[in-house]
């Protein structure tokens, strides 16, 4: 079988899942935002990853669905030519812009003078741009490891991983290292520490605490056994990690990212919308808050960290140049410090998520039976025309409802996040109906571009150093057949036949 033939093929089979993954957004004509962000693949080219997050009914539930639909090549970066790309490949999937409430993705989107946000609103006017927060989250970490003595920590604990990986003997040394040290861990190796990434940033330095005195036998194995650089470099390494300033660090950082970590997974979920993507970051806020001035949590880290030292016999001494008095009050400024800064990012980074849900949080109904309906009126105000009635007497009637039916329901069994509260309102909508339609167009806002990130792992499969001369057609139909490999399963091989016998076959003939 030919390329050509191949490609068509492929074409053909992409197109089919396409359909079916936006069917229902098209004959519905449902509300939808897409998803966007950019990478280079392994040629170079710069291609932009496009999904769509949608509300689908399943079971009589209401699922928030974040779907791939394709990639494109970009010529340049600016935002005009993104713009123009966007707009190009929704049109050619026969998605209507007018339903088109919400976008994300990568940073010159966010523009609100020249970048694609801007050019988005001139065309979509009530299509909001959200910053993804998972990066957001990513930025406040990195902004608050700017301090001299953190980063330098975290480039010891970088320098220190890379060494080890580097080599598969000193990996397995490591190993072998593990076995002798510790005991009931499952974790045999080091986390890569990848930067802006929470994440693994968090997962990196947690495996290197755990793993902590396995690193430094490991590394006094080398300084006695290896050949002179190995050993120079493993006695370098040696005395940084038992330096004081890198043990406190770890503990203050290693501290702090347990508590993130969860909270940062939890943001990557499809299922997360923007009330409960605030609410998880206002509660790690507030707890932070606490744990800054608990007296007693910070005894307790302080205890854990003079028993690691002692362990690992670590001497716990300021050197004759450090202004504290003691060790403790060191340790309570870089502790109290880091935590500050943190709790600073967090508030600059999630200012605007906590703008826009302003209005809808007020609607939950956890929180809509203290409110009034001035506090909500902007939110009807804003999507006017996108709802059943454009009455405010009647959204008013409608709010007073609503407040009504959850203050004769317990605490406990008030919904707490958008796509609880629409599944609430499923079976009694009729009676909703603006409501319904104004909780329909907050759960589709993205929240992270995670989907678009998955399709970069894809692509990296595809698309490799051996095969890189794929077209770029046929790299985003093979990942659109990759991604939905439910949907292409089930494709009826006779209809992908019969289209391929429709289409205009264009045989190019050659005189000899």
């Amino acid at each position: 079988m030919s390329a050509e033939i191949q490609n068509e093929l492929i074409k053909i089979c992409g197109r089919m899942i396409t359909e079916k993954v936006i069917r229902s957004v098209i004959d519905e004509k449902k509300f939808y935002s897409i998803i966007v962000d950019a990478t280079s693949d392994i040629s170079g080219t710069e291609q932009l990853s496009l999904s769509i997050r949608h509300l689908s009914r399943d079971n009589n539930q209401i699922q928030i669905k974040e779907e791939f639909i394709g990639f494109t090549p970009l010529s340049d970066s600016s935002a005009k030519r993104i713009f123009e790309k966007i707009i190009e490949y929704l049109r050619s999937t026969g998605l209507d812009l007018t339903y088109l409430r919400g976008y994300d993705g990568c940073s010159v989107m966010s523009g609100h003078i020249g970048g694609v946000q801007k050019l988005i609103s001139d065309t979509a006017p009530r299509a909001l741009y959200v910053h993804c927060a998972s990066h957001s989250l990513d930025l406040a970490i990195c902004d608050a490891c700017d301090d001299k003595l953190i980063q330098l920590f975290f480039g010891t604990i970088k320098t220190i991983i890379k060494f080890i990986s580097g080599s598969p003997k000193r990996q397995n040394l490591l190993k072998r290292a593990i076995q002798a040290t510790t005991c009931n861990i499952k974790r045999q190796k080091l986390a890569k520490l990848v930067d802006r990434r929470c994440v693994e940033t968090a997962t990196s330095v947690l495996s290197f605490k755990q793993l902590f005195t396995s690193v430094m036998t490991l590394l006094e194995y080398l300084m006695e056994n290896a050949d002179a650089e190995t050993g120079a470099n493993a006695r370098a390494y040696f005395k940084c990690i038992k330096d004081l300033d890198f043990i406190i660090c770890l503990f203050v950082v290693s501290r702090i990212f347990a508590i993130l970590k969860p909270y940062t997974e939890v943001l990557q979920s499809k299922n997360c919308d923007l009330a409960q993507c605030y609410d998880n970051i206002e509660e790690v806020a507030i707890y932070l808050a606490e744990l800054k001035y608990d007296v007693t949590k910070f005894h307790e880290l302080e205890t854990e960290l003079e028993h690691f030292a002692g362990e690992n016999d670590i001497t716990l001494t300021l050197p004759r140049t450090n202004k504290y008095e003691n060790v403790s009050a060191y340790v309570k400024t870089i502790y109290e410090t880091f935590i500050e800064t943190t709790l600073t990012e967090l508030g600059n980074r999630f200012s605007k998520h906590k703008k826009i849900l302003a209005n809808v949080l007020n609607l939950l109904p956890s929180y809509v039976v203290e409110k009034q309906f001035n506090d909500v009126k902007q939110a009807f105000d804003f999507y006017k025309d996108d709802l059943p009635s454009n009455d405010m007497n009647v959204l008013a009637a409608e709010f007073e409802m609503w407040q009504h039916k959850w203050k004769k329901t317990s605490i406990s069994e008030r919904p707490s996040n958008v796509l609880d509260s629409l599944n609430a309102l499923l079976s009694i909508r009729s009676f909703y109906p603006n409501l319904y339609c104004l909780f329909e167009l907050y759960a589709i806002l993205p929240v992270t571009v995670s989907t678009a990130e998955r399709s970069f792992s894809t692509m990296k499969r595809i698309k490799t150093t051996l095969r890189n001369s794929i077209g770029d057609e046929r790299l985003s139909n093979l990942a659109i057949i990759h991604i939905h490999h439910d949907i292409a399963s089930n494709l009826n091989v006779e209809d992908v036949i019969n289209i391929f016998c429709k289409d205009k076959r264009r045989i190019k003939f050659t005189n000899k």
